[in-house]
C-alpha cells in the first residue's frame, strides 16, 4: 500500500493520484490536521468524495487518529476514470469551522471495466451509521440541554423561595422593633406621668403643711429641748393614765 501524505493548509496539495481504475486499497491517504488544530481547535474530521460522473458526494470511511486522518481507497472510490473531488470537513462542536477541497485523480486501466463492485454497499452503510450517529449525538446534546434548564428553572424557584423568606423574617423583624419602640414609649410615658403624679403629691403636702402646720423639735443654744409649730399655734401637753399627748 502507498501512502500519499497530505497537507491541510488551504494552498497545498490541490490533486490527489488515488490510483487506477477499479484498484482496492493501493493507496492511503494521510491528512495531517495539525493546520486546522492550530488555527481552528480541537475537532473532527469528515471527508466526503465526488467521482467524475457522480451527481452527489458521498462519505468515505476514514479513521482519525490524534493529528491525523487516513483515507483507504476503495475500488469504490475509484471505480470512474477522471477528475473528482474530494471535501475535508473539519466541525469544532457543533460548528463547522472549517472546509477544504481536493481535487482526486484516477488513472485509466486497460482492463478494467466501469462496473460499481458489490462493496458499494459499504459506503453506503458507513453514511447511514454516520447519520444515526449524528441523531444520536443530536438527541444527546437535547436532553442536556432539557436538563440544564430543568436545574436552571428550579435554582431559580430555590432562590426566589429563599428571597420570600429573608422578606419575611425581615418584616418579622420590623414588626417586633415597632413593637418594642411602642412598649419603650408607653414605658416612658407611664414614668413621666408618675414623675407628675409625685411633684403633684409633694405640692399637696407642702400647701398642707403651710395651712394646718406640723409640730417640729429642736435643741436651742443653751440646750433646751424646744418644741413650736409651724403655724404658731399654741400646743398643750398633757397625761392620760400616764400616756403624754399633744394638743394644738
Amino acid at each position: 500500500m502507498i501512502d500519499v501524505r497530505i497537507k491541510t493548509s488551504p494552498c497545498a496539495d490541490p490533486k490527489i493520484l488515488i490510483g487506477r481504475q477499479a484498484e482496492n486499497n493501493a493507496v492511503n491517504v494521510v491528512f495531517d490536521l495539525s493546520f486546522l488544530i492550530q488555527n481552528f481547535g480541537e475537532g473532527t474530521a469528515v471527508l466526503v468524495h465526488q467521482r467524475t460522473k457522480d451527481n452527489a458526494p458521498y462519505i468515505v470511511t476514514t479513521q482519525q487518529d490524534g493529528s491525523t486522518l487516513s483515507w483507504n481507497v476503495s475500488q469504490i472510490d475509484t471505480a470512474y476514470v477522471g477528475v473528482g473531488q474530494a471535501e475535508l470537513r473539519w466541525t469544532v462542536g457543533n460548528t463547522l469551522a472549517k472546509t477544504i477541497i481536493y481535487k482526486t485523480w484516477t488513472v485509466k486501466s486497460i482492463t478494467a471495466d466501469e462496473v460499481m463492485p458489490d462493496e458499494y454497499q459499504s459506503w453506503y452503510d458507513a453514511m447511514i451509521e454516520y447519520i444515526d450517529q449524528l441523531k444520536v449525538d443530536s438527541d444527546a446534546r437535547l436532553v442536556e440541554a432539557v436538563e440544564d434548564a430543568r436545574q436552571s428553572a428550579t435554582s431559580a424557584a430555590e432562590s426566589a423561595t429563599q428571597a420570600a423568606e429573608s422578606e419575611t423574617t425581615a418584616t418579622a423583624k420590623a414588626t417586633q422593633a415597632a413593637a418594642s419602640a411602642s412598649n419603650a414609649a408607653g414605658s416612658a410615658t407611664a414614668a413621666a406621668q408618675s414623675a407628675a403624679d409625685a411633684d403633684t403629691s409633694a405640692d399637696r403636702a407642702e400647701q398642707a403643711a403651710a395651712t394646718q402646720g406640723y409640730l417640729y423639735f429642736y435643741i436651742d443654744s443653751n440646750g433646751d429641748l424646744i418644741y413650736q409649730r409651724t403655724d404658731n399655734v399654741d400646743v398643750t401637753f398633757y397625761l392620760n393614765d400616764g400616756d403624754l399627748y399633744v394638743r394644738g
